[in-house]
């Protein structure tokens, strides 16, 4: 279960936050509530939650300094702010400065339960995401003390390892060699040079080529335009994945499906 707190000075408002929804249901819990921002930092450093609702007006710290101390001590945490319709200034400000949601007053069951379903499901992704990436950096720490055979072991462990990275996150626009090695404290330079030797290409040769049979194998399973294909590869740009689709095949999208 997935830890909630609200934070507001109207104990009416944070009844009506309680009985919304069924947070149960959704996989969520609210451990604690508060009736001011400073009892909110304390349940916070208590309970250490994975959601607050918080009010956007309350007195001494208001609901834009409170969340800007939650996210700078606990930046996973979800903030989302309720404000009245006459505050709609507080909404820009309150993006910009990370919190993952803001919604207008009175609030209601479907916007409530919308909202707590999208940060749930952040949540829940973000955690797989750091496991995954546990798991990858603790195989590349295995083999730096297993390795019996030199560097040569830990090379190629390290360049399965990216394989298999890119094989589950070829969808996403922003992977790159450079993200890929901060993520597992591997230099850039070393990680760049590393792979092209033991996998025979470079990481953007591989990662263009996945992503190139990726969507040929589409193509042939489902019926989706250019343009969705292109998203589900992790390329943005429907016209530069046209252009590369043609390069890689020496035909054009719609000639493939024709063919195939």
């Amino acid at each position: 279960m997935l830890k909630v707190i609200i934070v507001d000075d109207e104990k009416l408002v944070r009844q009506m936050i309680l009985r919304c929804i069924s947070w149960y249901e959704l996989g969520l819990e609210i451990v604690g509530e508060a009736s001011g921002a400073r009892e909110g930092l304390e349940l916070m450093e208590l309970y250490q939650p994975d959601i607050i609702i918080t009010d956007v007006r309350m007195p001494r710290i208001d609901g834009l300094d409170f969340g800007r101390k939650v996210l700078k001590r606990y930046p996973k945490i979800k903030v989302v702010i309720l404000s009245g319709h006459d505050e709609f200034e507080y909404a820009s400000e309150a993006l910009k400065m990370g919190v993952f949601d803001y919604l207008l007053k009175p609030v209601n069951q479907e916007e409530m339960k919308a909202a707590m379903e999208k940060a749930r499901d952040t949540i829940l992704k973000e955690k797989e995401f750091d496991e995954e990436i546990e798991n990858l950096r603790g195989r590349l720490r295995d083999s730096s003390l297993s390795a019996k055979e030199g560097l040569d072991d830990k090379d190629k462990t390290l360049v399965d390892v990216v394989k298999e990275y890119i094989e589950g996150h070829f969808s996403e626009e922003d992977i790159s060699l450079a993200s890929v090695s901060e993520m597992l404290y591997v230099n850039a330079s070393y990680l760049s040079r590393t792979f092209k030797e033991k996998a025979g290409k470079s990481f953007s040769e591989y990662l263009f080529e996945l992503r190139m049979e990726k969507a040929m194998s589409l193509l042939q399973r489902l019926d989706l335009k250019a343009y969705e294909i292109a998203d589900r590869v992790g390329i943005k740009d429907p016209h530069y994945f046209s252009t590369c689709f043609k390069k890689y095949t020496g035909i054009s999208v719609s000639e493939f499906k024709k063919e195939n």
